[in-house]
């Protein structure tokens, strides 16, 4: 049964009246008279709608002399039960999910029907919906909505919607994602190995994915204090890398970026890093002393260093000068001994000798 009140103000004429009201059928555009007899009241209950029909209503003075002319039409009214439990319908929503981009806006509307209107309340993972000038609720007799201007990743999630009226509640939850590119790759980074000529790389991936897989990752260099960089060659899967070709002595400074099917996220930035051998060169040799000599030769002795660089020591180098000349290199190749013997030296003639220690990451510098 619906009930629907009408308030008509009239100029009251000296004569007694009563009112004619007539309807008019939106969709049929009829305007039959809907009481045989007029009320003498300014109210009228009208018990012959059908629910979900649309009316408007109209009234007419009456008095000894006849009916009036009608007044305005009413505003358009939908014929609903008085007393009814809230129902939403998210059977509009396909798989109740809803997907954006990020920056794109949300929208979120659902049928909504129960009478009288019910309450709504929105929440997002459990806690409820603050509006803000991006984020507004609206609700009215037919619909709720929610509505996000400019979304952005901190908008996705399970977004809860409860009606409540007297008789009863109803409610229903609908996943709005929100994808973008994806946050940079989380950090530190570090240098897992370094050589004369490559740095190996290690970092974590990013923490926010932004809803999509990662594909890979971007490696940029540059040389250390300068703004100028490059992208090294190579599909990097993985959160390792190493860049290769690079020189001996030189600092670089790394960065890394993530990548998804949205975009290329903001990079992960490393310490600068020397591109040298992970091992030290090995500390001096002890001063070489001469354990025997001859007209033209001499024996030379020496004690190993106290550090070996992290390297085993693969020999050492034996240099020589008259005094107050240049020095000169006594053998080709590394001896493996701490013991050796100069050959060629010129009888009566000063010398001075120097030894240096040699291992993978390069030579000493000499002891004399």
């Amino acid at each position: 049964m619906i009930l629907i009140a009408i308030g008509a103000k009239i100029i009251l004429p000296r004569f007694q009246f009563a009112a004619l009201i007539t309807n008019l059928n939106v969709k049929t555009k009829r305007a039959p008279s809907v009481n045989k007899d007029p009320v003498p009241f300014p109210e009228y209950r009208d018990e012959r709608v059908q629910e979900g029909h649309q009316y408007q209503y109209r009234v007419l003075a009456v008095n000894a002399a006849g009916a009036g002319k009608p007044g305005e039409p009413s505003s358009a009214f939908a014929a609903r039960p008085m007393k009814e439990a809230p129902r939403l319908n998210l059977d509009s929503i396909y798989g109740r999910k809803i997907k954006v981009r990020a920056g794109e806006p949300i929208n979120v509307e659902i049928p909504l029907s129960g009478a009288p209107q019910p309450t709504v309340e929105w929440k997002r993972n459990g806690l409820r919906v603050a509006e803000t000038g991006r984020l507004a609720v609206e609700t009215n007799s037919e619909h709720t909505a929610l509505r996000v201007d400019a979304s952005v990743r901190g908008d996705a999630g399970k977004y809860t919607v409860t009606a409540s009226n007297e008789f009863g509640t109803d409610s229903g939850d609908v996943e709005v994602i929100v994808v973008d590119k994806p946050g940079p790759p989380d950090g530190p980074l570090t240098y897992s190995a370094t050589t004369q000529e490559s740095i190996s790389l290690v970092w974590n991936p990013p923490l926010d994915d932004g809803g999509g897989d990662i594909t890979g990752y971007l490696v940029e260099v540059s040389d250390a204090g300068s703004d100028r960089w490059r992208q090294l060659p190579g599909y990097c899967p993985k959160c390792t890398f190493t860049a290769r070709g690079l020189t001996e002595g030189q600092k670089y400074e790394f960065r890394v970026r993530a990548e998804n099917i949205y975009g290329v996220s903001e990079p992960l930035l490393g310490k600068p890093v020397l591109a040298k051998s992970p091992y030290d060169v090995p500390e001096a040799p002890d001063k070489p002393t001469v354990l025997s000599y001859t007209p033209n030769s001499a024996t030379l002795l020496w004690r190993p260093p106290d550090y070996s660089g992290g390297k085993p020591i693969t020999g050492y180098y034996v240099e020589k000068r008259e005094r107050g000349s240049d020095w000169h290199r006594v053998n080709g190749y590394p001896t493996p001994n701490t013991t050796f013997t100069v050959p060629d030296l010129v009888e009566g003639q000063r010398y001075e000798f120097r030894v240096a220690a040699v291992n993978e990451a390069g030579k000493c510098v000499f002891q004399t």
